[in-house]
């Protein structure tokens, strides 16, 4: 899932509560840091980490996201001169390095001598061609249960005659609107092609972003807390709007939010249908060890640590497998972010039996190519029990991966780290077959 990749070198950023008195200027904490990845001395950048963040990132992974990126980008060549703000008692350093074939900008959070957080960001997001030159009508709006409020925007075709819309679900982790994966934004792309199709689309923050410490270590939440319950909201407020033909509001969801979407259509009767794109069809515990055992085991070796790290991960695979009758105090190691009781909450619902159950038009899509949510796991199974029901249409893509783009025939972490695009393809699928729900 998408929470797993950005633990793991996607999206490095780990904000944390501890303050510590600065001991050492946060400059040279950083030029040291710059300085030993680009001499490959990661040995010496990870004695730098902080006590969670050594925990979160080890060696190797901060190896493999090294290498990620110079076989994205190529060889390291040189760092400009950094941007450095006090944040709440910290320093954020903002660092642009330069590579043979592109550029990013490391950002630090430094405490004291301590590296805090790491995250290597792209440097820009480009339009799809397809929308280049194309004017589309916005609104800014506000969505959310209870009284979590979250940033939304609408947007609709240039000329909206009461037309379609389209409720963007995340995927798992602190997702902006745009569902923002280093340069990449799904949702963004999904939201301006659609529009060129004549289909209006409602997104927003995810309440884990604009409420982070609601989702903390320790703290319990739901399937509900994180994307159900503002799903729904989102739903009403776009059947609150003039421009929104009422008879046609659909929820697309993508990753989590994909496993989401029959619960969330359950709950309300009046969404007219759903859109599952790369969803799990499985218990999510069971996906998590793949996503490991892929991610650790790419170069062809498994090191004491990786091994002890996937044996714990089969032993709290086990302890979930003993929901609901027995619950453990605490897993053998974690599962992503999710407290025990998410996995509670969820046990007894199955996407695809709930997808079965519905009368609704649904729409099932994935990429061949996706390592985080498996072809032949999990839409091999919405196509053997679903393929048969007439309200529901499967579409699956050789050549694409978990995020709906072009994965240069094979799928790889280092896919994460160029800017790309959702592929055409697959929004005039959506298109065609929202326009064809009548």
């Amino acid at each position: 899932m998408m929470h797993f990749l950005r633990r793991f070198g996607l999206e490095i950023f780990l904000l944390l509560n501890s303050l510590a008195i600065f001991a050492q200027d946060s400059r040279t904490v950083a030029s040291s840091t710059v300085s030993d990845l680009g001499n490959s001395n990661f040995k010496a950048v990870h004695g730098r980490f902080g006590d969670d963040l050594a925990k979160s990132i080890s060696k190797k992974q901060l190896q493999t996201i090294w290498t990620q990126l110079t076989t994205a980008y190529g060889q390291f060549e040189k760092a400009e001169e950094g941007e450095f703000t006090i944040e709440d008692g910290s320093t954020k350093a903002l660092i642009p390095i330069q590579f043979e074939s592109g550029s990013m900008t490391l950002q630090l959070k430094i405490e004291g001598e301590w590296i805090t957080g790491i995250y290597f960001a792209p440097n820009s997001y480009v339009l799809p061609a397809s929308v280049k030159g194309v004017s589309f009508g916005k609104k800014q709006l506000t969505v959310g249960a209870d009284t979590f409020k979250l940033d939304a925007e609408l947007v609709v075709p240039r000329t909206p005659q009461k037309c379609p819309v389209v409720i963007l679900v995340h995927g798992s982790g602190p997702m902006d609107m745009d569902e923002s994966v280093y340069a990449s934004k799904v949702f963004k792309d999904l939201s301006l092609m659609l529009a060129t199709h004549g289909v209006a689309t409602l997104r927003y923050d995810k309440r884990s972003k604009t409420y982070p410490h609601l989702f903390e270590s320790g703290k319990d939440f739901t399937l509900g807390d994180e994307t159900v319950d503002d799903a729904l909201s989102a739903v009403q407020v776009a059947k609150s709007l003039d421009l929104i033909d009422t008879n046609r509001v659909f929820v697309l969801g993508h990753s989590l939010g994909a496993y989401a979407v029959p619960r969330i259509a359950k709950m309300d009767p009046t969404i007219t249908g759903g859109i599952v794109m790369a969803g799990p069809a499985r218990k999510l515990f069971e996906i998590l060890p793949e996503q490991y055992d892929y991610l650790l085991g790419r170069d062809g070796k498994l090191s004491f640590i990786d091994k002890m790290i996937l044996r714990k991960m089969d032993k709290a695979v086990e302890q979930l497998r003993g929901l609901p009758d027995d619950v453990p105090k605490k897993l053998k190691m974690p599962m992503a972010y999710w407290p025990i009781h998410f996995f509670v909450d969820i046990h007894g619902y199955d996407p695809v039996a709930t997808v079965k159950q519905d009368t609704r038009p649904f729409l099932i899509l994935q990429g061949e190519l996706d390592y985080q949510v498996s072809y032949a796991n999990d839409f091999s199974r919405f196509k053997s029990e679903l393929e048969e029901e007439p309200g529901v249409r499967l579409i699956s893509y050789p050549k694409l991966d978990h995020l709906m783009m072009d994965a240069q025939g094979e799928s790889t972490p280092s896919d994460y780290f160029q800017m790309r695009n959702v592929e055409p393809e697959v929004v005039q699928d959506i298109a065609k077959w929202v326009l064809g729900q009548k």
